[in-house]
Formats: C-alpha cells, structure tokens, sequence
C-alpha cells in the first residue's frame, strides 16, 4: 500500500519513492490497480475520498463526457445521492460486482499475454540474429 502524505501547500507526497506526486499520478497508480492511502502530513486524517473525488473531476475535465445537469443534481441533492447509488447499484447488485470481478480477470490476462509476448521475442531475438547473421555470411562468401 502507498502512503501519501498531503501538506498544507497542496503538495502530494509518496513517502514510498520519496517524491511529489500529481492527482495524475495518483490516478494511475489506482489505473494500475495500487492501493493507495492519502493522509493529511500534520493530522494523520485519511483523505483518500476527497484526493480520489478530484482525480476524478480532472479525468473528467479532460474528456467532458458527463453532463453538467448530472454534476448539479449531485451538489443540489447533496452527497448522499453517490452513497445511496453506490449502496443501491454497486453493493447490492451482484451483476456489477460479477462484471468487476471479469474486469480484473481480463486485466490479468491481457498482462500475462504481454508477459508471454515479451518472453517470446526474447526468445527469438537470439535466432533472428543469427539468421541475420548467415545471410550476410551467404552474400559475403
């Protein structure tokens, strides 16, 4: 799990590579399926919700995909209307936890074929090359 830690000026900081980091970071540490825990540098208080809401806001911001009228109604209703979706759509429908369990496992199978692609053409790269190798031996001699 990545701690980090958010000062006073804004600063986002990985106290495990011991860098600043961006929102942009954060959101593709979470994109690569890390663990990631945002505490406030003087209270110890967890902000990962709030860190993660902004990801989102600025993912959004690139792509304007959402209406404004949905974001309205979210601030009018206040924020009980995404925990009452999240406790409505997402823990009590098993379809959804079904697909998100899928997702993981396409996720982990599209690495372990780029894994396996990798290793393939580490395996050929020797062959290719000593393929390049006799050709031009062929022209040569």
């Amino acid at each position: 799990m990545k701690i980090i830690k958010r000062y006073k000026n804004r600063k986002l900081y990985d106290t495990g590579s011991s860098c600043y980091i961006t929102l942009d970071d954060i959101g593709s540490m979470v994109k690569e399926g890390l663990d990631a825990v945002v505490v406030d540098s003087q209270t110890g208080e967890d902000l990962t919700q709030v860190i993660l809401a902004q990801v989102l806001l600025g993912e959004e911001k690139k792509v304007a995909k959402m209406p404004r009228a949905l974001f309205q109604e979210i601030m009018q209703s206040g924020s009980e209307v995404l925990s009452d979706f999240y406790k409505k759509r997402v823990t009590s429908n098993r379809e959804v936890q079904i697909f998100f369990e899928w997702a993981r496992e396409i996720k982990n199978l599209h690495n372990t074929v780029a894994q396996l692609e990798k290793r393939v053409r580490e395996l050929e790269a020797p062959q290719k090359k000593a393929q390049v190798q006799g050709s031009g031996e062929t022209l040569n001699g």
